[in-house]
Formats: structure tokens, C-alpha cells, sequence
């Protein structure tokens, strides 16, 4: 399914991101930014990977009952991307109107799992 290898390999790259961003934030910007800004980045860090668990999730969880997940996968993507980057560039650039996209990114994190619960309750997924 090409729908699926697409995903996989977006939350792949998610991944990978989120293990360089992290190392960098602990080796380069530690002693280049105030500690708050370095909190910010951590919990960037640490949501983007709870994502990325998120979307593999998604993933296992379409394929294992034939569901259609792409809206849940669309929005949990979407909002990691809005949630933990914008952290990440507020917190190198301390551009302040990028915090008003973080609870967007947030919301759109909860959504994915709303579609996901709705998508789930809908269908007759038996004992696979």
C-alpha cells in the first residue's frame, strides 16, 4: 500500500529528526540558550517521539484490522509537526508569534486519536 510506505517513511524521518534535534539542543544550543529555552526544546524532543510512537501505532493498527486511518495519521502528523516545531524554532529564534501555532499542533494531536476512537467504534474489527 503506497499510502503505507509513505507513512512509514515519514514517521521514519520524524524519528531520525527528533534524535538529531535532540542531540544537538544537548551538545550545541546547552550552552547557547537559557535553560527555559532548552526546557522547550526537550519537551519538543519528547513529544515529537511520543508522535512518532503515535503514528507507528496508527499505522500497526490500520494494517492489523484493514481500517482507514488516514485522517488520524494526517493529524497527528500535521500536529507534530505544528506542536514541536514551531517549540523548536520559537525557541532559536524567540519569534514570539510562533507559540500561537503550538496549541493548533496540540489540538490536532488530540484529534487524530478522536478519528482514530470514531474510525475504531465504527467498524466491526472482531478478534483478528
Amino acid at each position: 500500500m503506497k499510502s503505507e510506505k509513505f507513512w512509514l517513511i515519514f514517521t521514519s524521518l520524524l524519528c531520525l529528526l527528533c534524535i538529531a534535534i535532540g542531540a544537538f539542543a544537548a551538545h550545541v544550543l546547552q550552552t547557547r540558550l537559557d535553560e527555559k529555552f532548552i526546557d522547550m526544546i526537550n519537551t519538543a524532543v519528547k513529544y515529537q517521539m511520543f508522535s512518532c510512537g503515535s503514528l507507528f501505532a496508527l499505522i500497526i493498527i490500520q494494517r492489523q484490522f484493514s481500517l482507514k486511518l488516514v485522517n488520524a495519521l494526517v493529524c497527528q502528523g500535521l500536529g507534530c509537526i505544528g506542536f514541536c516545531f514551531s517549540l523548536y524554532l520559537y525557541a532559536v529564534t524567540q519569534y514570539k508569534p510562533l507559540v500561537f501555532i503550538t496549541p493548533i499542533g496540540g489540538s490536532l494531536m488530540l484529534l487524530s486519536w478522536l478519528f482514530a476512537i470514531v474510525t475504531i467504534a465504527k467498524n466491526d474489527i472482531g478478534s483478528s
